[in-house]
């Protein structure tokens, strides 16, 4: 099906992630998460998607929302541990599940 096509096209997710960034670089930050949650909702490409937790986590501790945040590196370090950003997401993570600190990484 149509959907299901979509699914499988690694162009649109790269291009949703895309979206994400420039919202990122106009300090847009909900836009920017709203299109990397797409990203993770919508496509089933383990890069693409382990990518896009990856930069929503982030946003969302740039937001100060480190419990958030600590959710969606999990999600990606779980679900796509063999990927760059799910060894990213790991490394973002401590012991107890929150995040490490940024002058501890």
């Amino acid at each position: 099906t149509r959907s299901q096509g979509r699914r499988r096209n690694p162009v649109r997710a790269r291009a949703r992630i895309g979206l994400g960034q420039l919202a990122e670089a106009a300090n847009e930050a909900e836009d920017a998460l709203a299109e990397y949650l797409k990203v993770a909702v919508l496509y089933a490409h383990a890069e693409e998607v382990a990518e896009a937790l990856y930069r929503a986590g982030d946003v969302l501790a740039g937001l100060g929302q480190d419990d958030k945040a600590a959710a969606r590196f999990e999600e990606a370090s779980q679900k796509h541990p063999d990927t760059v950003f799910g060894r990213r997401a790991k490394s973002r993570l401590g012991q107890g599940g929150g995040l490490v600190p940024p002058n501890q990484r």
